[in-house]
């Protein structure tokens, strides 16, 4: 059975999320975050002690959101959580993954841990700042480029709108967004409407 290690309110949550749509039994080995006990946990299957580690089985682990949501769209083609191969739409559907694993995902981790970056506490504050406002241009630059229908790729829930709707959760805020980005606001409600996302959802956040 596969294992998903992960902590309450971290991206652990998209997968939790996804296995259960997709009806993949698992071991969910979650923890809060402050317990640091749960994050050296981790050392023995991923080094790095990040959230998600996805235990397949021996000599199979995978991280990184964005990479397991894809083998597991791959996986259950027949879920169709993610679009046809070959579409436009699957184009956009990897456009769109990659570029807020980069632009807005990965600012939340630099800030999360800024001492990881820089030794003096005011230029700490400053590069949470920093990323803040570079997560603000990714998400305006994202709302400019869609129309949901519902869903920010049409009429079927994939898993990047699983993926956007966590990422909401988190800096500049759900309240920034849906000031600022009333459609992705929109395809978040019609993805958090959906009943196994939003137990999940309860429970990590």
């Amino acid at each position: 059975m596969m294992k998903l290690y992960g902590c309450k309110g971290c991206g652990s949550a998209a997968i939790e999320a996804a296995l259960q749509l997709l009806d993949i039994p698992f071991e969910n080995i979650r923890w809060d975050w402050e317990d640091r006990e749960g994050w050296e946990s981790l050392a023995a299957i991923n080094p790095l002690r990040q959230v998600p580690t996805l235990y397949v089985g021996p000599g199979n682990v995978l991280t990184e959101s964005v990479a397991i949501l894809l083998w597991l769209a791959e996986m259950r083609p027949e879920s169709r959580y993610a679009p046809e191969r070959g579409s436009p739409e699957y184009g956009q559907f990897l456009r769109w993954l990659v570029f807020l694993s980069a632009n807005v995902y990965a600012p939340i981790g630099i800030g999360d841990f800024p001492e990881r970056w820089l030794a003096i506490e005011a230029a700490r504050a400053s590069l949470r700042h920093g990323t803040i406002e570079r997560s603000k241009a990714a998400w305006l630059l994202f709302e400019s480029s869609i129309r949901p229908q519902p869903y920010l790729l049409g009429n079927a829930l994939t898993f990047l709108d699983l993926y956007v709707a966590m990422l909401t959760r988190w800096r500049p805020g759900r309240e920034w967004i849906l000031e600022h980005c009333k459609g992705i606001g929109e395809a978040v409600a019609a993805t958090e409407a959906n009943p196994v996302i939003a137990q999940v959802w309860q429970d990590n956040f």
